[in-house]
């Protein structure tokens, strides 16, 4: 039996709001590995040095583009999240699994902290 839509868009909002997650997770390396980075080229050598610049850069690059990211995918929590009420609240409760409902909610939960 094919998934239900209620299925379908929880499991969408669910992996938006995992990889919201994962892109925090990515930020916190990146500052990590920015900050070794930066220490490092304080001690190296200056033949490295060079190098070590140019890694340096390509680092601020990634953690740029990660803290540009995290904006757009809290957008689109936010636009999940309201079709995902709207279409809970379109339909008749009745008409869904108690069990899909349940988790349906707290996932619109979560996204509601998040968001907020």
């Amino acid at each position: 039996m094919a998934p239900s839509q209620l299925k379908i868009k929880v499991s969408a909002l669910n992996r938006l709001l995992k990889d919201e997650s994962l892109y925090h997770i990515e930020l916190q390396e990146q500052h990590q590995l920015i900050s070794g980075l930066e220490a490092k080229i304080n001690d190296e050598a200056e033949l490295n040095k060079e190098e070590m610049g140019y890694e340096l850069k390509k680092q601020l690059q990634v953690l740029d583009e990660t803290e540009k990211m995290i904006p757009q995918l809290r957008l689109k929590i936010s636009e999940f999240t309201e079709n995902l009420k709207t279409f809970i609240e379109e339909k008749e409760s009745s008409s869904f699994n108690a069990i899909e409902l349940e988790e349906a909610k707290k996932v619109i939960e979560n996204a509601e902290k998040l968001i907020s």
